[in-house]
């Protein structure tokens, strides 16, 4: 019973979503028939590459294809080269052929490789676009998703609508044009890490529950944090499963959430391409008796790290849920606000 609701469920999900996408597509086919629009860059995918950590059994070249696919579908300037068309011009060719002589015969405008991995639930594309004119013009973008559903049986990913993102992302960058996918939502987007918060007791701090096991409660304000910016199309936001991944790469074990981000730790996210992190305080203030609770938005800058947004709050709040509910609003302020 549980196999046949997770195929439904997958089904369902696919379905919403090429549905949203041929909805616009078609809208864009109407523009098209009105404008009299100019011919579309036609694009070669020459190579998919599926590398470190995924799951070959849910993700294939084929859903890349079918991906970039859709998502040039909804441009109206891109479109990609049917698999029938290339198989046709194959057969045309002599015995040794290379990705450009393909391409010549296509008469294309640009040839694609595409690499995709997985760390953890982080999903990130890398795409070249090479001139088929001149191969040493090679122009490189990568874009990030975070991984959303699940099977409910073995917790194995759904790709579909993340690695579509990713890959959005990716050619957007590569083709320098971050309104390129707006419409659906989609645009380049740097990684983000949530990092410890720092506890600092004063001589009162059994008056305060929050104090009482930082562990459980640092982590309960990572996972608040995420909660309010984990799904902001402005960030890809690292979970806490992901971010300790990482660390464990760099041989880092059994990172705390009750203290500030060490510098082997901002080393490590620096090496993998996360520039921002977000940490903070809570401190015990005994001579006023009330807690001061800061965040802050932090950029790793070479060998420096520069606060580039700070919102505090002071409460004299004792229970734990308040004073979570504290830390949406500032997470809100230093994100949407402020930032």
């Amino acid at each position: 019973m549980n196999i046949v609701k997770n195929i439904l469920r997958y089904f369902l999900i696919s379905c919403l979503f090429l549905l949203s996408f041929f909805d616009v597509a078609y809208s864009h086919q109407l523009d098209e028939q009105d404008t009299g629009a100019p011919a579309k860059q036609r694009i070669y995918l020459a190579k998919s590459i599926l590398s470190y950590g995924v799951d070959t059994t849910f993700c294939s070249e084929y859903k890349i294809s079918a991906a970039l696919n859709l998502a040039m579908l909804v441009t109206e300037k891109y479109e990609l080269i049917s698999n029938e068309e290339i198989s046709e011009v194959i057969q045309e060719l002599p015995e040794k052929y290379t990705a450009f002589d393909i391409a010549k015969n296509l008469e294309a405008d640009g040839i694609l490789v595409v690499k995709v991995e997985q760390l953890r639930n982080l999903l990130r594309a890398e795409i070249s676009r090479i001139n088929p004119e001149s191969p040493e013009n090679v122009i490189t973008g990568e874009g990030y998703a975070m991984l959303h559903y699940f099977t409910d049986d073995e917790h194995r990913a759904i790709y579909d609508p993340s690695l579509l993102l990713a890959l959005q992302r990716a050619f957007a960058v590569v083709e320098s044009d971050s309104v390129l996918f707006e419409k659906q939502n989609a645009k380049p987007a740097p990684l983000l890490a949530i990092c410890g918060i720092e506890f600092q007791k004063g001589e009162n701090s059994e008056k305060w529950e929050f104090f009482t096991d930082e562990l459980i409660r640092s982590y309960e304000m990572t996972e608040t944090i995420f909660e309010i910016i984990g799904n902001s199309p402005d960030w890809v936001v690292l979970d806490i499963e992901t971010r300790d991944h990482l660390y464990s790469l760099y041989n880092l074990y059994g990172v705390e959430n009750n203290i500030r981000p060490a510098v082997s730790e901002l080393a490590a996210l620096s090496n993998f391409g996360v520039k921002k992190y977000i940490t903070g305080q809570i401190i015990e203030r005994s001579q006023s008796n009330d807690l001061e609770i800061n965040l802050f938005l932090n950029e790793i800058q070479f060998a420096q790290v520069v606060t580039c947004n700070k919102v505090s709050e002071i409460t004299t709040e004792t229970d734990t849920k308040k004073i979570l509910e504290i830390l949406k609003e500032l997470t809100k302020k230093m994100m949407f606000e402020n930032n």
